[in-house]
């Protein structure tokens, strides 16, 4: 009876352990982050709007709109670990959010931008509150959030293809 009780637990821990989305690298509690960060990173980045906004044209705006209504899509087919997902959410929303503004200054000019405020405000405390819950699950998760968005005036190395 030992002996089968004993099998029996040993089957029910690996069915355990292989029913989880683990890593050998992922910390208790950060079930997923190995393979979301490196899917996430793979992800090239939209491009960014001029620092000089003023000096775009139409079609930079519309390409700054595509840029991010491809990197919107190319994000959402990342399945981010449960503990992730609202942060994960907010990175769809940002993207979305890049694309209508892009999309707005390109037809009205780049004053439209002014009617957004209400809108990046809210984005921005969404994306505190969803990476203070993430940090909470997977204390790992913040150095992470760094490297994919780091603090104005951090030089960010090119990845090399």
């Amino acid at each position: 009876m030992r002996v089968v009780f004993g099998v029996l637990l040993i089957v029910a821990a690996a069915v355990a352990v292989f029913a989880l989305p683990l890593s050998a690298d992922d910390a208790p509690g950060c079930e997923g982050l190995e393979a979301y960060s490196a899917a996430m990173m793979a992800e090239e980045r939209p491009i960014e709007a001029d620092e000089n906004v003023f000096t775009m044209s139409s079609s930079d705006w519309l390409a700054y709109a595509e840029s991010a209504l491809d990197f919107h899509d190319r994000i959402a087919a990342i399945e981010p670990p449960t503990w992730a997902a609202e942060w994960h959410e907010v990175r769809l929303d940002l993207a979305g959010f890049k694309e209508q503004v892009g999309r707005a200054a390109a037809l009205e000019g780049v004053f439209v931008v002014l009617g957004f405020e209400d809108t990046i405000e809210e984005l921005n405390e969404r994306d505190a509150v969803a990476l203070a819950a993430a940090v909470a699950a997977c204390p790992d998760f913040e150095a992470f959030a760094l490297e994919w968005n780091p603090p104005e005036g951090t030089p960010v190395a090119s990845p090399v293809k």
